[in-house]
């Protein structure tokens, strides 16, 4: 079974594909280095990060989420995200400038790699932010 950090970036992948492509995922490190930190929120008027995100956690390579008791696939999680926040999500059917920017960095990252934008150093991806559509530094 992949990591559960890949799992959840691959499910945002799942979101876009499914029509609601203004869900964004920002990620990083935790101080210590052991978790890997990230929240899930929608992009309003094309902006990204968002207050509040719709989820902040943190995990190591397993743990639990809030929206759903089984985290084993990918398939399984996004069933789950889309009960949970299901009055909350956007449905657009069309690709966005985010969602576009999130398929080709995920294209480039190596297997089972965990997006870093920040951490306590400069995240590994922090570079990647320069051409992220709606990003504002936090």
């Amino acid at each position: 079974m992949k990591p559960l950090p890949i799992r959840i970036m691959q499910m945002i992948t799942k979101l876009h594909q499914r029509g609601y492509s203004s869900i964004y995922l920002y990620s990083g490190m935790s101080p210590g280095g052991m978790h890997w930190r990230y929240e899930i929120g929608q992009v309003v008027f094309g902006q990204w990060p968002t207050k509040p995100a719709w989820v902040s956690s943190s995990v190591q390579s397993e743990g639990s989420t809030i929206w759903t008791a089984d985290n084993s696939t990918v398939a399984a999680m996004t069933d789950g995200f889309q009960q949970y926040f299901k009055g909350r999500l956007i449905q657009d059917y069309k690709p966005s400038d985010y969602s576009q920017w999130y398929a080709a960095v995920l294209a480039e990252l190596k297997a089972e790699e965990p997006l870093k934008f920040f951490g306590d150093y400069a995240g590994k991806h922090q570079h990647l932010l320069a051409t992220a559509p709606g990003y504002k530094k936090q």
